[in-house]
């Protein structure tokens, strides 16, 4: 069964990617509207202004940040995504903050500002749930967690995952052909 912070836990391990995704299309959206500004720092190198190569590739790696917490935020363990998701914050936030100007750009720069806020809100108060907790040496794994293991299949070439908790549970029968 389970406890209230696994699920609190399956919960923020949801909602991070989606906030990241969020954070993107504004950044993405703030950005097109900036080439459209003519005063922009963005349209005057669009259009030929002199430009220092190393900012593009700064920008790239700012923008990779965001990309890749999309990812990370979902496959990462509890620990690692606290650490991963506060290094981008940290990273991100001050470069939307100086990354424009205007009204329509200070608009986007809140938004994604008080979205990365709500991210380090979750992370920071995401609970340790019993799976991640270490086993000692006397205690056994919960029996309740499903394994999940790949079989072949004639339907799906590449196989495909199938539980086997209830398979696998003592005093079982046997698999039949038809479920292997």
């Amino acid at each position: 069964m389970k406890t209230h912070d696994e699920d609190v836990g399956a919960l923020r391990r949801a909602w991070l990617p989606i906030l990241w995704v969020f954070v993107l299309l504004n950044m993405i959206y703030a950005d097109i509207l900036s080439l459209m500004d003519p005063a922009s720092p963005i349209r005057l190198i669009m259009v030929g202004a002199a430009r220092v190569p190393a900012g593009l590739f700064v920008g790239a790696i700012l923008m990779e940040t965001s990309i890749g917490m999309v990812l990370f935020s979902r496959l990462l363990s509890r620990q690692a995504n606290r650490c991963a998701n506060v290094v981008a914050v940290v990273i991100n936030i001050p470069a939307v903050l100086l990354g424009g100007h205007g009204a329509y750009y200070y608009f986007f720069a809140s938004v994604e500002t008080l979205s990365m806020i709500a991210i380090i809100f979750l992370v920071i108060r995401w609970p340790a749930s019993d799976s991640e907790k270490k086993i000692g040496p006397n205690q056994a794994p919960d029996p309740t967690v499903l394994a999940v293991t790949p079989a072949a299949s004639a339907s799906a070439p590449f196989g495909k995952l199938r539980a086997t908790a209830d398979r696998d549970a003592p005093g079982a029968p046997p698999p039949s052909a038809a479920q292997l």
